[in-house]
């Protein structure tokens, strides 16, 4: 009966994933970095003083601190499929 099961993985699938989430992330911190930027440019040249500027003073400095995270999580993303198609074809050997 076991026989009968076929697992096929798609390695070049597998591949194509992991490079599509490691661009993803690395636009997604681009993007990040310019909004960053521009919301700093408001916070030094707009609204320089009051709660208003407190608080958009705040908001960068815990959005930073999150955002630095983007680039890090894609290329971890990246690495775990890679390592997931290594795994296989691993345990594959053992059985063909």
């Amino acid at each position: 009966m076991q026989d009968d099961i076929k697992v096929v993985v798609d390695d070049s699938y597998l591949i194509e994933m992991a490079e599509y989430f490691e661009k993803q992330g690395r636009q997604l911190q681009s993007q990040a970095d310019a909004y960053i930027a521009a919301m700093g440019n408001i916070a030094k040249e707009g609204v320089v003083k009051g709660r208003t500027a407190d608080a958009i003073k705040q908001f960068i400095y815990f959005a930073r601190k999150q955002l630095q995270s983007i680039a890090f999580t894609s290329e971890r993303i990246r690495d775990c499929v890679v390592n997931y198609q290594e795994e296989i074809d691993m345990q594959d050997q053992y059985h063909y």
